[in-house]
């Protein structure tokens, strides 16, 4: 069946099912595109459309856990307790 593609009031196609599905993984096609095809009363999301298949997006990783916070300095050999007696 020929779908009929409606984008800032311009219209392209018709294009078969495989040649939109082709173009959505190239991008030249939005799933947000309206679409039209024989039976339909009204225009469409393309993305609505049986079908379709959308483009895979590749996920980011994760962010990095933020640093840990900083504690007490540690100076070796020297502790908190004489740390403490030689301030006061």
């Amino acid at each position: 069946m020929n779908i009929h593609i409606t984008r800032d009031g311009k219209q392209f196609g018709p294009y078969t099912l495989a040649e939109i599905n082709d173009s959505l993984q190239a991008g030249s096609l939005r799933p947000e595109d309206l679409a039209w095809q024989d039976g339909m009363t009204d225009w469409a999301p393309l993305h609505t459309i049986a079908g379709v298949s959308l483009p895979r997006v590749a996920q980011r990783p994760p962010p990095p856990p933020p640093p840990a916070p900083a504690g007490p300095a540690v100076v070796p050999g020297v502790n908190a307790a004489t740390s403490k007696a030689a301030i006061s």
